[in-house]
């Protein structure tokens, strides 16, 4: 079953414990995947940035640096839908102890009745929401010379490898700053 779903029933009396514990699965599985793909967007930018020494030519390292900006924003894209799937995970945990708060007390139906699953639904995504447009907003400010200064930034990472003044490990370093500071 899946969220959109589970906010149809309205009140947590009319969902079990065990919908919300496959949802809760489901929504860790997805977080896995996402946690496997960003270790092998790391690895490839590892990869990437430990070729920088083979690189003969400004031509060549243009064009690594363009790929490894590339792969800074599919990882960038997937921290964010992991960012997404933990949010609406944590919804499901809270609804999950909420459910179960509820079964150990007597007035099991009346406090289930009382609780709205779209609204515990409805704040995590505002949080996130708001969290996005603060980054959307941010990020239209500084797009265009970000993307500028970010192609520039990853060039002269790829030069510093390339001349070995700066080794793979403290290129990584940097290229996680510049994703976390996309975020």
């Amino acid at each position: 079953m899946k969220l959109p779903q589970f906010r149809k029933k309205k009140t947590l009396d009319k969902v079990s414990e065990g919908e919300l514990k496959i949802l809760l699965a489901e929504l860790e599985h997805q977080e896995a995947l996402l946690e496997r793909e960003i270790t092998e967007l790391n690895s490839s930018v590892r990869k990437q940035l430990t070729s920088c020494a083979a690189v003969q030519t400004e031509t060549e390292a243009e064009m690594l640096s363009r790929e490894l900006e590339n792969l800074l924003e599919l990882k960038k894209n997937a921290v964010q839908r992991k960012f997404a799937v933990q949010t609406k995970r944590h919804a499901v945990v809270r609804l999950l102890h909420l459910k179960q708060e509820a079964q150990m007390i007597c007035r099991k139906n009346s406090v289930l009745e009382s609780i709205d699953i779209d609204s515990i639904i409805s704040h995590q995504e505002t949080v996130l929401e708001q969290k996005d447009v603060e980054s959307m907003r941010v990020e239209r400010i500084l797009e265009n010379s970000l993307t500028e200064e970010k192609h520039a930034d990853i060039f002269a990472v790829v030069h510093a490898v390339r001349t070995d003044s700066c080794s793979v490990d403290d290129a990584e370093k940097i290229f996680e700053k510049l994703t976390l500071e996309q975020i």
